[in-house]
């Protein structure tokens, strides 16, 4: 993922998804404060705080690889928002994934130094955990009809379930 969007675009776009992810979060949401980024043509963000599910998009001045990361909500907003200080709301912000950090900078500067972040996994990691010399056993009829009844319960924005996938 690698294009390069007009700071001022970006900043307002970070700050409404910010709002969304951070505010009324659902109780044992694991989700929240966090943003999905993607690139095509345009910068598409999302977020969610369990309860409401928010989008935006913004035309970027240019796309060089697309691509999807999810990141920090409250890291991202404050790195886009110290790049080239006060006066660079018109500046060009070039923006990249590499190494599994997206990696920002201001093109209009002198001293074109990258702020590195740190991206996020797209779903949560659950693990069963089997004491030693134990198992667990389901009859596939019931595992089956409960995954069929819980599976069509899921936010818009969410990634098909684990054990959906499993199944």
């Amino acid at each position: 993922m690698k294009f390069t969007i007009r700071r001022n675009d970006i900043v307002e776009a970070i700050d409404r998804m910010f709002d969304v992810s951070t505010k009324g979060i659902k109780t044992d949401f694991r989700l929240a404060c966090r943003i999905r980024i993607e690139v095509s043509d345009k910068l598409t963000l999302f977020a969610t705080n369990g309860h409401l599910c928010a989008q935006c998009t913004v035309d970027c001045d240019s796309v060089a690889e697309q691509g999807s990361v999810v990141v920090n909500a409250v890291t991202v907003r404050n790195i886009f928002r110290t790049i080239g200080g006060r006066g660079a709301s018109d500046h060009k912000i070039e923006v990249e994934l590499k190494d599994q950090s997206l990696r920002m900078r201001d093109t209009n500067s002198e001293h074109k130094k990258w702020a590195k972040m740190q991206t996020l996994n797209e779903f949560d990691v659950f693990n069963i955990k089997v004491k030693k010399g134990m198992s667990y056993s389901v009859a596939a009829k019931e595992l089956s009809s409960s995954i069929n009844i819980v599976s069509k319960y899921k936010a818009v924005l969410q990634f098909d379930q684990v054990y959906l996938m499993m199944c």
